[in-house]
């Protein structure tokens, strides 16, 4: 009787207690709603969301190809280690050691002087700079909300004032330009001057070496040059105005700075011992240019000082590695900037990972922080597979600390339950 009356009900002749298919089903429903809210959402905050995506997307460019220079770096400099060549002398270039890399140490060298003719300025360095700038008016522009009759609306407020600045700011596009007007032209500009020819003993530097040649020193004047008129000398530097502690519009004041002194002691225009240079480059019969490596980076380097190559390769390391995580740090900015964006859809996602669930239940800005670096710490040894797998394990490893604290915290708080 009780089988006719209940046939489906489990038992000897009925081993099965479930329906597949009615099981599947519900499966899929259940993913069907979840893409369905997940839609929703997406749909509702598109405009937020899409620009969280975007820089979402920025961040893993910015992660991995930090990654990729950083491994770059570090094989340019371990595989030119292995072949650089220290040259005992700067004065004579050895045949055997052409289209080699080489290193060597000196101080620079010059055969011309730098002259500014419009002030008369003489010295033999390898760049000489002339700054000028003018004192000139600035508008400011903010825009304000206000309600008039219960009606908002928007002000645009326009502030001025004056300041130095080395470009012409065109004061037709101001507000009230009859008021704040500018010059409408600078009676002089700023210039660079470069030398042509840069040595060090009878070596040739290339023009990549002499743009590296950027350690700027100021030139204070300690009298007005010659032949420079309607002007005063002011703490070092030429003054056009009448009063430079109080400046008026349209004043302009002229300094100048140098570097990479070159002239001996006999010079006439000398301004201090000729610089120490460090070089590592490609000789090239007396020249010295930029050198091919395998890793397909060029060296031409130059550094203030005499060091050994394995020290400015240190060097070179040391600030390779500080720019690396500067952007490792921006990277993982970014990553919580996109994630505080797409609030709605990613709080949807991690309803679908225990794990990741366990991290959200900790502080909100925890769990940013941690999805950011466990993000970062990702891409990043994925970058460095190749190169040094060790240390991929390690950052894909350390990318479970977040995770790893989550669960330390969950298990934390069920002995507290269990307590009670």
């Amino acid at each position: 009787m009780y089988r006719a009356n209940y046939p489906d009900a489990p038992g000897m002749h009925n081993p099965l207690v479930y329906h597949p298919q009615g099981a599947r089903n519900q499966v899929n429903k259940a993913v069907y709603s979840k893409l369905a809210r997940l839609l929703e959402q997406i749909g509702r905050t598109f405009g937020t969301t899409g620009f969280g995506l975007v820089i979402f997307i920025s961040a893993i460019v910015i992660v991995f190809w930090n990654e990729e220079r950083v491994v770059k770096t570090s094989r340019t400099i371990e595989e030119a280690l292995g072949l650089v060549i220290p040259l005992k002398t700067n004065e004579v270039a050895f045949e055997e050691n052409n289209h080699k890399l080489v290193h060597m140490t000196g101080e620079l060298r010059t055969d011309m002087i730098l002259v500014d003719l419009e002030y008369g300025i003489q010295i033999q360095v390898v760049k000489l700079r002339r700054d000028v700038e003018m004192f000139q008016w600035v508008e400011d522009k903010r825009v304000k909300q206000i309600n008039e009759a219960d009606q908002p609306r928007s002000v645009t407020l326009y502030t001025y004032r004056r300041q130095w600045s080395p470009e012409l700011i065109d004061s037709n596009d101001f507000d009230d330009s009859e008021t704040y007007p500018n010059p409408v032209v600078m009676p002089v500009y700023s210039k660079t001057y470069t030398v042509d020819k840069v040595y060090v003993g009878n070596f040739l530097l290339s023009e990549n070496i002499k743009d590296k040649i950027d350690d700027y020193k100021e030139y204070k004047l300690f009298s007005l040059p010659d032949g420079v008129k309607d002007a005063q000398l002011y703490q070092g530097y030429i003054y056009h105005g009448r009063d430079p502690s109080h400046p008026q519009i349209g004043d302009v004041r002229v300094k100048f700075s140098y570097t990479g002194v070159s002239g001996t002691k006999h010079s006439t225009v000398y301004v201090g011992p000729q610089q120490k240079v460090s070089i590592i480059a490609k000789q090239v019969g007396a020249s010295l240019s930029g050198y091919q490596t395998y890793s397909g980076e060029s060296i031409e380097l130059i550094q203030y000082g005499h060091y050994s190559a394995k020290e400015m390769f240190a060097k070179e390391e040391k600030a390779n590695s500080g720019m690396a995580w500067s952007l490792r740090f921006v990277g993982c900015l970014i990553f919580a900037v996109a994630i505080v964006l797409m609030n709605n859809v990613v709080t949807l996602i991690i309803s679908w990972i225990p794990l990741v669930q366990e991290l959200a239940k900790l502080n909100s800005w925890f769990f940013v922080i941690g999805i950011s670096y466990s993000l970062t710490a990702i891409i990043a040894g994925l970058a460095w597979i190749a190169y040094r797998p060790l240390l991929t394990l390690g950052l894909l490893i350390s990318s479970l600390v977040p995770l790893i604290i989550a669960l330390r915290k969950k298990g934390h708080r069920k002995r507290s339950t269990n307590i009670l």
